[in-house]
């Protein structure tokens, strides 16, 4: 029987839940994160006007590494997702598409991957509050790696894991910056997800999904 990644990275975690591993925020990896009013992608409803703001740029956007080495490839993801400049020319529509050039070369996890990526940006409106403040984001990596529940997922014979799929977690802290009530001011969040991708021997690295954020496996 032949499956569809989303089958199969479904099957994956199933799996590692049969195995009794750390596999927090399953159910957030099949259908994407949700809303979260405290996570700090997230920003309070204002009456402050907007600022329209000008088209983005290849300049504003971190680089995606286009390589078949899974760990590089996951890092560089990581940084697209989390570094990020308000007082720059993009909005998080333009670092979502950004990173969508990445995704399943089959289509098949692309919408799974758009539901992923949009619960770890602002919205266009809290983008706009943001950019009042002249808010900046940053990514300090931890820990990055294959947790060790991996190997016997991809290697249960039930699963039926596609060649090449490779599940990556990350740790670390985001840092944001801006100015409130007049004076700079800096907050840091702890981070910790899992990114599943695709690195196939023919060809370079794809992202599938993400976790939810705060809910990786080990």
């Amino acid at each position: 029987m032949t499956l569809s990644r989303r089958q199969i990275i479904a099957l994956a975690i199933l799996g590692c839940l049969t195995l009794a591993v750390t596999a927090v925020g399953v159910y957030g990896l099949i259908i994407g994160p949700k809303e979260q009013s405290t996570s700090p992608s997230q920003a309070e409803p204002s009456t402050r006007p907007s600022t329209a703001p000008p088209p983005a740029t290849d300049e504003t956007l971190v680089e995606i590494a286009r390589t078949d080495d899974a760990e590089r490839f996951a890092e560089s993801v990581a940084r697209a997702i989390f570094d990020w400049d308000t007082n720059m020319n993009v909005m998080p529509a333009d670092l979502i598409e950004h990173i969508l050039a990445f995704a399943d070369p089959t289509g098949y996890e692309t919408p799974g991957l758009y539901q992923d990526l949009s619960g770890y940006f602002p919205t266009k409106d809290q983008w706009s509050i943001l950019r009042d403040d002249r808010t900046a984001q940053s990514l300090e990596i931890s820990t990055l790696g294959v947790p060790e529940s991996w190997p016997a997922i991809a290697a249960e014979s039930a699963n039926e894991i596609a060649d090449g799929t490779v599940a990556v977690t990350i740790t670390g802290t985001r840092t944001r910056t801006g100015g409130w009530n007049g004076e700079q001011s800096a907050k840091t969040y702890p981070v910790e997800f899992t990114m599943f991708v695709s690195c196939p021997e023919s060809g370079r690295c794809s992202v599938l999904r993400l976790s939810q954020l705060g809910a990786a496996l080990h």
